[in-house]
């Protein structure tokens, strides 16, 4: 219960701090400009991972009891964060930037050190002072290669999201109450940091976001790598899990040294500027590279608590064609794409789409009421305590979601999702209104199947023709979209790689909440009057529903 406090406390502070930062930000003008290395075309404030920094700091000190012993973890962070700030506010020398970063690391491992006598790197026993020395080089190079990463809307916040999960849920098996607080605590607030730095962003992390997101990642890795029984610290656990930043940064490192230039000095030979070249579209290169990202997750979890020979084999096997991922993109002259299907698109009757417009999607939106009213759970296990949290954070919701809409005349879409989810968290897990029909032999069949059945085939329908149904483009996927689907399939995953998960079923729930929200998204697109009606009703029935359940 306390890292759900922790996780929704922070997602909250997130979102309704942020929007003020934002302001402040860009009334002392430290602002990214539009450049040669630059994706952005207007000028966007930085400095955004400040907030996820404070609220992160505020949380740990808050529910961790043992300060002392954490008071070295936070100097260093407070140090990398103190270097991020004056970097995106006057600006500071490479060579300065590696001087500070190497004094943080020697309080980082000084935190780390009561916890391991021994220190393991691909399968090798390092002894001292090669063990410590090679600690601080991945200390300082993750760091390094975290901010160049950063380099689209959302790709960091994106990553470091399913970094995060990966180190809860060894947390959940290691029972590191820390590292469940700083995984916990960081998730919340990269998820409200998401809804403003995902493309289109509308802040960036800037050098400060990047340097602290670095740190904690890292930390978070090497806690993650620790065996409490043995008392090893296995590096190669870290080095996996952060694969795509390391790999991408070893490649740009010796493609500038080939050809004669400093290799600290950017460039645009990072994995995001080549795709991004390749395919000209900000939100697929996100999702590419944090597919790439969920593999190695996957193969970290698989190392960890399975064969660690063979998920190091298998490793092998996916990283060096990350390492040669520009000469293999050479011979990708432009994006593939069945001419067959084109033409089946173009040819296929108006009447069909015009039927799907003016009769299905009507009736599945009411089939879907129908199938969530039979979802409606009447009577729960849950603590009362739980509940009221639940209630006060989708009012908290509410208000933002109301302020929000007043002061930028958007419709924070997102909101949607994490009510859908929490409406079939808890019908999952409590008595249902169908259930009661059982006995009389009606709705037989469970209404999360029906929902699937209705829905997937019409989102599909909907993302192949909808140039043929809205005269202009229409935005369904935002980024933000596509990193909780790379989540949701990271969930899935790691699900059956984990001896002991918390999420047993929680990526059902999320993939049937998804579905809805992405459905959601096409009803309002095609019914643009009902946009605010609907997504307001989505804060009521669940404050209703809760509140029923509170008092039953």
């Amino acid at each position: 219960m306390i890292y759900l406090i922790v996780f929704f406390t922070s997602l909250v502070l997130t979102l309704f701090f942020t929007p003020a930062l934002i302001d402040f930000i860009t009334r002392i003008k430290v602002v990214d400009l539009p450049g040669e290395r630059r994706v952005n075309k207007s000028a966007i404030p930085r400095m955004g991972g400040l907030i996820i920094y404070v609220v992160v700091l505020i949380l740990v000190i808050s529910f961790y009891g043992n300060l002392n012993s954490v008071r070295f973890f936070i100097l260093a962070s407070g140090l990398i964060a103190l270097l991020g700030i004056v970097d995106d506010m006057v600006g500071v020398k490479w060579n300065h930037k590696f001087i500070i970063q190497f004094l943080m690391s020697f309080f980082l491992i000084y935190f780390l050190a009561g916890n391991f006598d021994v220190v393991n790197f691909f399968g090798i026993e390092l002894v001292f002072p090669l063990n410590y020395l090679l600690m601080i080089l991945l200390i300082v190079g993750v760091i390094n290669s975290i901010n160049m990463l950063d380099g689209l809307d959302g790709l960091v916040s994106g990553f470091s999201l399913l970094v995060l999960f990966v180190t809860f849920l060894v947390g959940y098996n290691t029972g590191n109450s820390l590292l469940l607080i700083l995984s916990a605590s960081l998730m919340g607030a990269l998820i409200g940091f998401l809804k403003f730095n995902a493309f289109p962003a509308k802040i960036f992390l800037g050098d400060t976001g990047s340097y602290t997101l670095g740190f904690f990642l890292i930390t978070a890795s090497l806690l993650a790598g620790i065996s409490s029984k043995t008392r090893t610290l296995d590096l190669t656990f870290a080095v996996i899990l952060l694969s795509v930043p390391i790999l991408d940064t070893v490649k740009v490192m010796l493609m500038r040294l080939l050809n004669k230039r400093n290799p600290f000095l950017p460039d645009r030979s990072h994995i995001h500027h080549i795709l991004l070249e390749k395919i000209p579209s900000h939100k697929i290169t996100v999702f590419i590279i944090e597919s790439i990202a969920l593999l190695f997750a996957a193969l970290s979890i698989y190392y960890l608590f399975g064969n660690k020979s063979s998920a190091l084999i298998v490793y092998l096997f996916f990283a060096v064609p990350v390492l040669f991922m520009p000469y293999l993109l050479k011979v990708v002259k432009e994006p593939f794409y069945p001419e067959f299907l084109k033409v089946m698109r173009n040819r296929f009757p108006q009447i069909f789409i015009n039927f799907y417009l003016r009769f299905i999607i009507p009736l599945i939106s009411i089939l879907t009421v129908a199938m969530l009213i039979g979802l409606a759970p009447v009577q729960t296990n849950t603590g009362d305590a739980i509940i009221i949290l639940s209630i006060l954070f989708v009012i908290l919701m509410f208000v933002y979601s109301l302020i929000n809409y007043q002061k930028n005349k958007y419709f924070n879409d997102i909101l949607v999702f994490f009510n859908l989810m929490l409406f079939l968290f808890y019908s999952n897990y409590s008595h249902k209104v169908y259930s009661l029909f059982n006995i009389s032999g009606y709705m037989e069949i469970n209404p999360k199947t029906v929902l699937i059945i209705m829905l997937l085939p019409s989102v599909l329908f909907f993302v192949f023709f909808r140039e043929k149904m809205l005269r202009g483009k229409s935005l369904l996927f935002a980024g933000i979209d596509l990193v909780i689907l790379v989540f949701i399939m990271l969930l899935s995953v790691s699900s059956s790689l984990l001896p002991e998960t918390p999420f047993a079923n929680a990526n059902l729930i999320l993939f049937h909440s998804f579905l809805l929200y992405i459905f959601y998204k096409v009803f309002v697109i095609l019914k643009g009057k009902y946009r605010m009606p609907v997504f307001y009703l989505s804060f009521v029935i669940p404050i209703v529903v809760l509140i029923r359940l509170l008092v039953v």
